[in-house]
């Protein structure tokens, strides 16, 4: 059993998520992936600052929509 005590939401507030994890989906993948891109134009991205970061970027938002698609077992309506 978990010692952290719940979270709890609203109807409104589960809404919000479910619309910051839409447009995590829609939006911020097309722009990261447009950014990396961008990057392997400019040439050798052994040594790209902006390809680094790109890709943490990237891998900032696989994170985030993880958290957000996952469902809290501490979460309470």
């Amino acid at each position: 059993m978990s010692d952290e005590k719940p979270v709890y939401i609203t109807r409104d507030g589960k809404a919000k998520l479910e619309t910051e994890l839409q447009d995590l989906v829609t939006n911020e993948r097309k722009r990261v992936a447009d950014r990396i891109a961008a990057a392997k134009e400019l040439g050798d991205i052994s040594e790209s600052g902006e390809y680094e970061d790109a890709k943490n970027l990237s891998l900032c938002l696989r994170v985030e929509s993880v958290r957000l698609n996952t469902p809290s077992q501490e979460h309470k309506l």
